[in-house]
């Protein structure tokens, strides 16, 4: 159930930070922003203790693809500076939420 939560509030942060609907951010759209949106949700709930197979599950990708994505998202931070600052930005936001507010 904490998994679900997590997933539900990284998924609320990164809709509203990056301007992008849930929707579209779990949809097969390629655009930059939804990728970056994407990549910034996968890399979140990574950093909040799931593993790649749980998040992959969630997202509805492959084990494969979120392994790839956490890999190479410190590269994609290095070039856009707009994924990097949003990153900074949430990654805060979620140092102020406690585990047991998940329960």
């Amino acid at each position: 159930m904490r998994r679900i939560r997590i997933f539900s509030s990284c998924l609320d942060l990164v809709a509203e930070e990056m301007e992008v609907s849930q929707q579209t951010i779990l949809s097969d759209n390629k655009g930059e922003d939804v990728v970056d949106a994407r990549h910034l949700l996968v890399m979140l709930m990574y950093e909040m203790g799931l593993y790649p197979t749980t998040i992959a599950q969630l997202v509805g990708c492959t084990s494969r693809n979120v392994n790839t994505i956490i890999s190479g998202f410190r590269l994609r931070c290095d070039r856009r500076k707009l994924l990097r600052n949003s990153y900074e930005r949430l990654k805060k936001q979620i140092g102020n939420i406690s585990f047991t507010d998940l329960n």
